[in-house]
C-alpha cells in the first residue's frame, strides 16, 4: 500500500513537472512568434519607407529629365523653322542639335514578399527558390565609368540606387550615381592599406575605414563622426542579415589570428566570433592581401582571400572553396557577394571568371566576364535593386550583368 501511495505521489509530481514544461515551452514559442512578428513588421515598414523615398527620388529625376526634353523640343522647333528659311533662301543648311543627355536608368520597384516557412528565429527566404534559375551566359546591361584604375572597393546603396567605390589611384571613397557622376567624396588615410572596407546601413548611414584601426560614420546629412576605435586592424565590413547590424573582421598586428565582431548601428559590440581558420588557407598558412566578407541568408559568414571559407554564425567551419580545377591559372578570389536566394558569387581575378556556388558551397556555374574586345579583371562585386550583378573592374568601370531569370 505504501508503495502504491509513493507511486501515486511520483505520478502527481511527474504530471506537474510535465505540465510546467509544456507551459514553459509554449510560453517560449509565443515569445519567439511575437518577436518574429514584430521583426517582420518592422522590416516590412522600413522597406516600404525606403522604397517610397527611392521612388520619390526617381519621380523627381524623371520630371527633371522631361522638363529638359520639353525645353529641348521647343528650342529644336524654333531652330528647325530658321533652318527651313535658310534652306529656301540658300539651299544649304544643317541640323546638328543633339538630345541633352541620355534617358536616366531607374531600377525596378522592389516588391515586398512574405514567404511562409518554419516558425523559428532563423526565418529566411528558402534557397533554390522556385522560378529562379541561373542564365546560361551573363548579359551585360550597363557599364558605368567611375575612374581610370582598379575599383578596389564597391558597395551598393539601396535607398538611393548609388555606388560607393574606392579606386587604386585615388585617396578617397566616392559615391557615384548610375551615370558615373560623383555625388560625394570622403577622404580617408587608407591609400597604403590593402583593405578599404565600407558598408551602408539600410537608413543610409555609411561606415568606413578612416585610417589604420579607426572606423568612422557618415550620416544622411553627410556629417562625419567616429563609429569605433578598434584594438586590431579592420580588414573587411559587411551588413548583417539583421540589417541594423554589421560584421567587422579584424586581424592582430602579427597577422596570426583574427576574429569577427558584430556591432549595432550605435557602435556597440554585440558578440565576437573566433576561429583559427579565419585568416589561414587550407594548408594552415596565414593569408595576406585584400579581404572581402559577406553574410548569407542562412547567416553563414563567408570570407574571400585567394580561397573562400564559410563559417556559421557561431564561428564553426562550414566549407572551403578553392576553385573548380578546370581553370588556366590558380583560383584567385577577390570580391564576393550573395543574392536573395543564397547563391554565393565570387570574382576570380586571375581567370576573369565569376564562380557561382549554392548556399552549401557546391559549384553551380562559372561565367567568363571578359573578352578580347573588352579586356578587364573582375575585382569587387555587389547586387543591385534589380537583382543584377555589379562588377567593379580593373579598368575603372562598374559593369552590370543580368545572370538570373
Amino acid at each position: 500500500m505504501e508503495k502504491l501511495i509513493e507511486c501515486e505521489k511520483k505520478n502527481e509530481k511527474s504530471q506537474e513537472m510535465i505540465e510546467n514544461e509544456i507551459i514553459s515551452h509554449f510560453k517560449e514559442a509565443r515569445q519567439k512568434l511575437d518577436f518574429e512578428e514584430n521583426r517582420l513588421l518592422r522590416n516590412s515598414k522600413a522597406q516600404h519607407q525606403r522604397e517610397k523615398r527611392r521612388l520619390e527620388t526617381q519621380k523627381i529625376r524623371a520630371s527633371e529629365y522631361l522638363d529638359k526634353i520639353q525645353s529641348f523640343t521647343r528650342m529644336y522647333q524654333r531652330d528647325i523653322q530658321v533652318e527651313k528659311y535658310a534652306f529656301i533662301l540658300y539651299a544649304n543648311a544643317s541640323i546638328d542639335s543633339t538630345i541633352p543627355e541620355k534617358i536616366p536608368s531607374f531600377p525596378l520597384p522592389f516588391s515586398l514578399q512574405f514567404t511562409k516557412g518554419t516558425l523559428n528565429e532563423y526565418f529566411f527566404v528558402p534557397p533554390n527558390a522556385v522560378g529562379v534559375r541561373l542564365m546560361h551566359e551573363m548579359l551585360e546591361v550597363e557599364k558605368i565609368d567611375v575612374g581610370d584604375d582598379e575599383v578596389e572597393t564597391l558597395t551598393y546603396q539601396l535607398n538611393d540606387d548609388t555606388f560607393w567605390v574606392y579606386l587604386s589611384d585615388e585617396t578617397f571613397y566616392k559615391k557615384c550615381n548610375r551615370t558615373g557622376d560623383v555625388i560625394f567624396e570622403q577622404e580617408a588615410e587608407v591609400s597604403d592599406n590593402l583593405n578599404k572596407p565600407i558598408c551602408v546601413f539600410p537608413n543610409g548611414n555609411v561606415v568606413f575605414r578612416k585610417k589604420d584601426n579607426c572606423l568612422n560614420q557618415i550620416n544622411a546629412s553627410k556629417k562625419e563622426t567616429k563609429f569605433k576605435n578598434l584594438d586590431h586592424v579592420p580588414t573587411c565590413i559587411c551588413l548583417s542579415k539583421e540589417k541594423d547590424e554589421i560584421a567587422v573582421a579584424v586581424k592582430d598586428s602579427t597577422d596570426q589570428k583574427g576574429s569577427i565582431l558584430n556591432f549595432n548601428s550605435s557602435g556597440q559590440c554585440l558578440n565576437v566570433v573566433i576561429n583559427k581558420r579565419l585568416f589561414t588557407n587550407t594548408k594552415g598558412e596565414v593569408s595576406n592581401g585584400p579581404w572581402n566578407m559577406v553574410q548569407n541568408i542562412n547567416r553563414d559568414i563567408i570570407v574571400s582571400n585567394v580561397e573562400v571559407t564559410a563559417f556559421d554564425q557561431t564561428g564553426k567551419f562550414r566549407f572551403n572553396y578553392v576553385g573548380s580545377g578546370n581553370t588556366k591559372s590558380q583560383f584567385d578570389s577577390r570580391g564576393i557577394c550573395t543574392d536573395a536566394v543564397g547563391n554565393i558569387l565570387i570574382a576570380d581575378e586571375a581567370n576573369r571568371f565569376i564562380h557561382v556556388l549554392d548556399v552549401d558551397g557546391k559549384l553551380q556555374k562559372i561565367y567568363h566576364v571578359s573578352s578580347k574586345k573588352d579586356e578587364f579583371d573582375p575585382i569587387t562585386l555587389a547586387i543591385d535593386a534589380n537583382h543584377c550583378l555589379c562588377v567593379g573592374c580593373s579598368d575603372g568601370k562598374i559593369r552590370v550583368f543580368k545572370y538570373i531569370e
